[in-house]
């Protein structure tokens, strides 16, 4: 027996050595296989990746003046993402806010989010530039929703009743686009929207910002009214004349809409006007005149007026 367990052990060191050498080669061979399909499969891992969904714009979108996620209206009609850190806006945020909630579009509605980002708009109209992948500052804001509509009659055409956000996803909202570098373009679009039973469609627009001008007097107080000269900047049109107070103080406003980026203007231009300012031919027994000789006549604050709402603080 003894003489026999040397060859016996030989032959189990044989086959262990065998079982080693086919599990280091079975091992070399699966590594083989199995790399190069993991680095096959992680590009196609990469080309799956979708990029972030556009939402609609609220206050988490903007950091620091920045957007730091896409945005969009309509579906992506008008959208918004984020602009590379080295590119950086000619014209300030502080400017900017001063032009865009003094837009016509906007009054009225609630202030949204204001940021800068690249913006594209695919809604083309006729005498309204292009925008593409433009670096600009956007503002938002959104109408509440209550309007006071007229009584409709049976001829009238409206919104099917079934008409609801999901249709018209971003019913209620405008922008306002102010490129951020010199003569960049400048516009405003409003979402189509349900106002009083009808959609009212998108609309794409030059933009424009409502300006509180200066006047002088060119008469006294005259049977509760004053003559006035407003003195309008190139380019711009008259929008109206807003006034009020009491008899101790009393203040005029007179407006002026002119377009954010000025065309081939030269020059102000002169109006006058007649701002009544109280009770005309008082019959009798009617109290007093609102104004009197002793009343103290004011200019209202020049420059951008704020028409957007701004947010409750």
């Amino acid at each position: 027996m003894g003489k026999r367990s040397g060859p016996l052990r030989v032959t189990a060191l044989v086959a262990t050595l065998v079982a080693t050498l086919m599990a280091v080669l079975l091992a070399t061979l699966l590594a083989a296989v199995s790399v190069p399909a993991l680095a096959a499969a992680a590009p196609r891992a990469s080309h799956g990746a979708e990029k972030p969904r556009a939402s609609l714009p609220g206050p988490p979108d903007v950091v620091r003046g920045r957007f730091v996620a896409p945005v969009a209206l309509d579906g992506g009609v008008l959208e918004v993402v984020p602009a590379p850190a080295r590119v950086r806006p000619g014209l300030s945020e502080e400017q900017a806010a001063q032009e865009i909630w003094a837009s016509p579009v906007l009054q009225g509605r609630a202030e949204g989010p204001l940021g800068f980002g690249l913006v594209t708009i695919s809604l083309k109209v006729g005498g309204v530039p292009h925008v593409t992948k433009l670096p600009a500052w956007v503002g938002f804001a959104k109408s509440s929703g209550v309007a006071f509509c007229p009584d409709e009659s049976a001829s009238s055409t409206s919104s099917p009743a079934s008409l609801s956000g999901t249709d018209l996803p971003s019913s209620g909202y405008a922008a306002v686009v102010i490129g951020a570098a010199d003569g960049s373009p400048a516009v405003t679009y409003s979402a189509p929207s349900l106002f009083c039973g009808r959609v009212q469609p998108a609309a794409l627009a030059l933009a424009t910002e409502v300006l509180s001008v200066p006047w002088q007097a060119l008469t006294a107080v005259e049977n509760q009214s004053i003559r006035v000269r407003a003195s309008l900047p190139a380019c711009a049109s008259f929008e109206g004349i807003a006034s009020g107070g009491s008899a101790k103080e009393f203040t005029i406003t007179i407006s002026a809409v002119v377009p954010d980026v000025h065309g081939r203007c030269e020059g102000t231009s002169d109006i006058t006007q007649t701002v009544v300012m109280g009770p005309v031919d008082n019959p009798p027994g009617a109290p007093p005149p609102l104004i009197t000789a002793t009343t103290a006549i004011r200019h209202g604050a020049l420059g951008p007026m704020q028409l957007a709402v701004a947010p409750a603080s």
